[in-house]
């Protein structure tokens, strides 16, 4: 598939998982959105294994939606989706629709979410597929090129965005 071709079929099921309502379809959706994620990065990094979602990481209490690790990394224990530090190469937070913070607050509930991601010591990047054109703006100011909208709320879907985001994987593998 083409870059174009992931990023429409990226467009394709939000769209269809914007249909369903209710609060309690969250956990749904954003299983859908990560495991289509992984699903599309596969072809991209042939070299490394990509778990999730809901992966750890050795010592650390966050749960992670991606972790792309070595090729010989292995699960600390048969029982868990947690692997060693030093086998981790990147962790990836995925939303469907970004964050939903007052205005007043948002870059520093943000900086607090990310902080813990951070404090890992591994190598972070952030993706949504939608994000409010105002909460953007605050989430680029708090991680920079780490994050990746690929649409904003309600309309329009951002082109290239999905490109972008995995030749940042790529790099951050290398």
């Amino acid at each position: 598939m083409t870059f174009q071709e992931d990023e429409q079929k990226l467009h394709e099921v939000s769209n269809k998982l914007d249909r369903i309502r209710g609060n309690s379809w969250k956990k749904f959706k954003g299983d859908t959105i990560n495991r289509l994620i992984i699903s599309l990065l596969r072809p991209y990094v042939k070299n490394y294994k990509i778990f999730g979602p809901n992966a750890f990481i050795e010592d650390c209490p966050t749960e992670f939606d991606i972790l792309i690790v070595n090729t010989t990394a292995e699960p600390i224990n048969e029982y868990s989706n947690c692997y060693k530090k030093e086998d981790v190469k990147l962790a990836i937070e995925v939303k469907k629709h970004g964050f939903y913070y007052k205005e007043t607050e948002a870059r520093v509930k943000m900086k607090e979410y990310f902080d813990k991601q951070n404090l890992v010591g591994v190598p972070f990047l952030y993706i949504t597929l939608k994000e409010s054109k105002r909460l953007k703006a605050d989430v680029e100011a708090v991680l920079g090129n780490r994050c990746f909208t690929l649409g904003l709320s309600p309309e329009p879907w951002l082109d290239g965005e999905w490109e972008k985001f995995v030749n940042t994987v790529k790099s951050k593998l290398m």
